[in-house]
């Protein structure tokens, strides 16, 4: 059996990525459970129906003049219509779509090998059991993204071709509307910076233990790292401007482990991993701990 797809074996491997993306998708396919997609809709519609943006709470009665940077606006303008359009179960198909969409997108990026199927599969097993992680939230347009920026990214890096940048730019401007993880844009765009950069001085220098990517690589470098600010600049296409970008320096800050930040104390998801350790999140903490050391071993 050849290590690599080629000939007849490449409509197999289309077929097995395709598998694994469904089986993504059909892993985050339950019942709604999460109460925050009710607020959303709630925004979305008054949205709507008033035909503005909010810059303060519509729905606080005890400080109705205090500021509200709603970064999920786009996500919540999407979410009620269709939720008008077919119910709970519409927004249940789009959110197994996301999925599926974002795991085809990081999949179809990596070469064409029996290592990237059995990466595909694992990363679909991963997904299964953090499934209740997923649910109907703004998290699903960062799934999303993420996997844009790494498929483009992936591309750019193998063709050096600009036009594969293009997805990145756009998918910047969307986030920032969708959501307040945004700035993990740059975050990843100057880790590829970074990580292309370095490979290729390593390659200059030690041809014997490291690859060299086909092209002029000269050229990718700068412009990989130009990325990064340019996506931060971006980032302020929004209807708060500066201000949003504080906010996402905030959420940031909320997940720091000290005992005074009650955010980490008391919710979930901004709990660092080693206080879930002796908790019933225990085996959320172990298989990141697989993935991480999975990562790193990869490279």
């Amino acid at each position: 059996m050849r290590w690599y797809f080629g000939g007849n074996n490449d409509l197999l491997f289309r077929g097995l990525q395709v598998l694994a993306a469904l089986c993504a998708g059909y892993f985050v396919c339950y019942p709604v459970t999460d109460g925050d997609i009710f607020w959303h809709l709630a925004a979305g519609r008054e949205m709507i129906v008033r035909h503005t943006l909010f810059h303060s709470d519509p729905f606080s009665y005890t400080t109705p003049d205090g500021r509200w940077i709603n970064l999920h606006w786009l996500f919540q303008m999407v979410m009620y219509p269709l939720q008008t359009a077919g119910g709970y179960w519409l927004l249940l198909a789009a959110k197994v779509i996301a999925v599926a969409g974002a795991a085809w997108l990081t999949f179809s990026a990596f070469p064409r090998s029996w290592a990237t199927v059995a990466t595909a599969f694992g990363a679909a097993a991963v997904i299964y059991c953090q499934r209740f992680l997923v649910p109907l939230r703004p998290i699903i347009a960062t799934l999303l993204l993420i996997s844009l920026f790494i498929a483009s990214l992936e591309r750019y890096c193998r063709g050096g071709r600009i036009r594969s940048l293009l997805p990145v730019l756009i998918g910047q401007v969307v986030w920032v509307n969708c959501q307040g993880l945004f700035m993990l844009g740059p975050v990843i765009a100057a880790a590829y910076g970074f990580g292309e950069c370095l490979n290729q001085w390593c390659a200059n220098r030690f041809p014997r233990y490291f690859y060299s990517r086909t092209g002029s690589a000269r050229h990718r470098c700068p412009v990989i790292l130009f990325l990064a600010p340019a996506l931060v600049a971006l980032s302020f296409i929004n209807p708060y401007g500066w201000r949003a970008l504080g906010f996402a320096i905030k959420l940031f800050a909320r997940i720091n482990p000290s005992s005074s930040n009650l955010y980490a104390q008391t919710i979930t998801e901004n709990m660092p991993l080693p206080q879930m350790i002796n908790t019933g999140y225990a085996p959320y903490v172990m298989i990141i701990a697989v993935m991480a050391a999975a990562t790193i071993l990869s490279m």
